[in-house]
């Protein structure tokens, strides 16, 4: 398993971290989500044999909040 740590702009909202969530969990691949929306962080666990950060940075974007930095590992 492969994971990243996405940097975002904070999230307020509940109810849009946990949509955030949903959508990443949607995803093949993704085996954990965790949306720290006061920080605007959110680390990603997935199969990069499924999926890749590039693919889920384009999930970022198309839900309306892009990365500022990321950190593999």
């Amino acid at each position: 398993m492969a994971k990243v740590l996405f940097s975002i702009n904070p999230i307020t909202c509940i109810g849009c971290a946990k949509k955030l969530e949903d959508r990443f969990y949607q995803q093949s691949g993704i085996s954990a989500v965790n949306v720290y929306g006061q920080l605007g962080k959110i680390l990603v666990r997935y199969d990069s044999s499924e999926t890749d950060v590039e693919h889920l940075e384009n999930l970022l974007a198309d839900l309306d909040y892009p990365m500022i930095s990321k950190t593999t590992a």
